[in-house]
């Protein structure tokens, strides 16, 4: 006997477009910026994306430190596009693919597979913001507290790049070889475990 296919529940339409429109807002539509009591449009996040991956690949892609960069936002500008074809086959241009899937004639059963989209939108949102806009962070020459581990290997733009394994910000300290974490209400007592003085060396200054 054939198994019947499977048919998601209902679930509230309105919502699940909303939030399908929002992510949508939040990667490719301008952002409105306020100064000095007036309104600015600036580029959407997918326009800043894609507009790094000229400028890694023009005139200011002589230096190697800008390279890692460019890869990864290629990666995820390639990634974004191969998931909207997905999504909508349609020979059109990206943005146009973008329009198709907001403007689609969705019904309540498919609730399920718009919140999906909405969430993976969600995530390139957060995922261009780290890349454009990274939050800045330090090094430590000390072994990790947790595996010992003082140096680790990283490829950079091909190459293996030795770097100490502590990496600490403003979000905490982390051990890329274990992944240990260190949130920042950890951090005097991270100084005193290291040998430093706390407020001094795990703060940046």
């Amino acid at each position: 006997m054939t198994r019947p296919e499977r048919v998601s529940a209902d679930g509230h339409l309105p919502e699940a477009k909303t939030r399908l429109t929002n992510a949508i807002s939040a990667v490719f539509a301008p952002i409105i910026q306020s100064r000095d009591g007036t309104h600015h449009a600036a580029p959407s996040l997918w326009t800043q994306l894609c507009e790094s991956v000229a400028g890694q690949t023009g005139e200011r892609s002589g230096s190697k430190a800008g390279m890692p960069l460019w890869v990864d936002v290629l990666d995820l500008k390639n990634a974004i596009i191969t998931q909207l074809a997905d999504w909508e086959p349609t020979r059109v241009a990206t943005i146009n693919k973008v329009d198709l899937i907001e403007t689609r004639g969705w019904r309540p059963q498919d609730c399920e597979r718009i919140h999906t989209i909405a969430a993976t939108m969600e995530s390139w949102a957060v995922s261009i913001e780290a890349l454009l806009r990274p939050e800045r962070h330090w090094t430590l020459p000390n072994p990790c507290p947790a595996c010992g581990v003082r140096t680790v290997y990283r490829t950079v733009a091909g190459e293996e790049v030795r770097c100490p394994a502590l990496q600490i910000g403003a979000s905490g300290c982390t051990c890329i070889r274990c992944h240990t974490v260190w949130p920042p209400q950890q951090f005097e007592w991270l100084a005193r475990l290291l040998g430093y003085e706390p407020h001094t060396a795990l703060t940046g200054s």
